[in-house]
C-alpha cells in the first residue's frame, strides 16, 4: 500500500468529558486499515514536557517516554489496531487533561488533532431550561406545545374524574 493513500482521521468535533473522573475515548482511525499493523502510534500534547501521552511501539506502551501525568491512565485498543482503530482511552480525566491531542503514526508521516474539553457536572438552572425551551420553539411551534398542554390537562381531568367516581358518596 502506498503511504500517500493512507489517512489518519480524528474527530472533527471536540470530545467532551462531562466531569472530572470520567473515562474518555479520543477517537482516531487509520483509513484504510492495515491488516498487519505493527507501527508506532504516538499520542502527544505539544503543551506538555515531555509531550508524550502514550507511545505504542512493538506491541506495548513505551513507559520511558510517557509524561508522568498520564502514568497508568492510557490504553490503546490493541486488538483493534488491525481494523485501523488507533483511538486512545484516557482513564480518570482531570481538568488539566483538557487540551489539544495529536494522534501520529511516524512511519507514514500522518497525524490528526483531537480537542478534549473537561467540564464539571451540575444541574441546569431554571433559566437554562427556559432558554433551551425557547431555543427549540422553532422546532416545536408554540401551537404544538399548547396542544400538548391541553392534552395533558384533559388526561389529568379524566383521571381526577375517574378517581372521584370511585369514591363512595358520604352521607352527612
Amino acid at each position: 500500500m502506498i503511504t500517500s493513500e493512507v489517512t489518519l482521521i480524528g474527530s472533527p468535533q471536540p470530545i467532551v468529558a462531562l466531569t472530572a473522573g470520567d473515562d474518555v475515548i479520543l477517537p482516531c482511525r487509520l483509513k484504510p486499515a492495515i491488516r498487519d499493523f505493527s507501527d508506532t502510534v504516538e499520542w502527544t500534547r505539544e503543551d506538555l514536557d515531555p509531550e508524550f501521552v502514550h507511545v505504542h511501539q512493538g506491541g506495548r506502551l513505551v513507559v520511558q517516554e510517557q509524561n508522568p501525568q498520564y502514568k497508568n491512565r492510557t490504553v490503546l485498543f490493541v486488538d483493534e489496531l488491525k481494523n485501523g482503530n488507533v483511538s486512545l482511552k484516557l482513564f480518570r480525566v482531570t481538568i488539566s487533561d483538557e487540551g489539544r491531542y495529536r494522534c501520529f503514526i511516524p512511519s507514514i508521516g500522518r497525524g490528526d488533532f483531537i480537542q478534549l474539553h473537561v467540564g464539571e457536572s451540575r444541574a441546569p438552572s431554571l433559566f437554562e431550561k427556559l432558554d433551551e425551551l425557547f431555543h427549540h420553539a422553532e422546532i416545536f411551534p408554540v401551537t404544538l406545545i399548547q396542544e400538548g398542554l391541553q392534552k395533558t390537562n384533559k388526561q389529568t381531568n379524566k383521571q381526577t374524574k375517574k378517581h372521584t367516581e370511585k369514591q363512595p358518596n358520604k352521607v352527612q
